[in-house]
């Protein structure tokens, strides 16, 4: 996988970390990310399957953007959203083209 240092949300740059979570920070079992909201930075676990670190880094910035908003979304939304987004734009091709004019 191309490795991505940031992403732009809302006109910020949130840094990409790929690291081990669990060492680093003690999560959870089951949790491979989390957008540190202090540090404004998202870090994704290093040992995932390029796909599940896709996804994570989506779900992080469905996470970031709900506090950017504060539109206090639970996390079983964050995660059905960010099932949703990915299946949506791994499996449309031809609309992410059109989004940006190709």
């Amino acid at each position: 996988m191309k490795k991505i240092k940031s992403i732009r949300i809302l006109g910020v740059d949130i840094p990409i970390v790929v690291c081990s979570t669990k060492e680093k920070n003690n999560l959870e079992p089951n949790t491979w990310g989390e957008y540190d909201s202090k540090k404004l930075e998202i870090r994704v676990e290093s040992s995932l399957a390029d796909d599940h670190k896709k996804i994570v880094i989506l779900h992080e910035a469905i996470h970031c953007i709900d506090d950017f908003l504060d539109l206090n979304l639970s996390h079983r939304a964050v995660y059905a959203l960010s099932q949703c987004f990915f299946a949506l734009l791994k499996e449309n091709s031809k609309f992410i083209e059109w989004i940006y004019g190709k």
